[in-house]
């Protein structure tokens, strides 16, 4: 697959930047996924954000930061899907690839967490 778009302008509610992989606690994250088109062995793309967070605006962030991974790959990608827990809690014991973002909203500065997973069955906890 392409790589992760580097930075973009968020629809002029600030700017979204990449930065090295960090893994923050996931505990008080809500997570949204992408599936890439295509069959099962297809990768996901999953992005998780504060709880607190406005759901509607940052799930479209996330949908943005999907599309075009995607997309620079000529891909689709499916419509957001909330994770559920079980899948949360798999997301730590499967290999993924962590990616940081950013989003900088006036002072603020909003992380934003993504794990690329190259294979990822849905509701299996081994």
């Amino acid at each position: 697959m392409s790589e992760l778009p580097k930075q973009f302008d968020f629809y002029g509610l600030g700017e979204v930047r990449l930065f090295p992989a960090n893994h923050a606690s996931d505990e008080e994250l809500f997570w949204i996924g992408f599936k890439v088109d295509g069959d099962e062995s297809d990768p996901w793309l999953f992005c998780g954000f504060e709880a607190k967070l406005d759901r509607s605006m940052y799930t479209e962030l996330a949908n943005v930061i999907a599309s075009r991974w995607a997309g620079a790959a000529g891909r689709m990608i499916s419509p957001p899907t909330p994770v559920p827990d079980s899948w949360i809690a798999q997301l730590d014991h499967v290999e993924h690839e962590a990616s940081l973002y950013r989003h900088f909203c006036g002072e603020d500065s909003i992380p934003i967490q993504v794990r690329i997973v190259q294979r990822f069955e849905k509701g299996v906890t081994s």
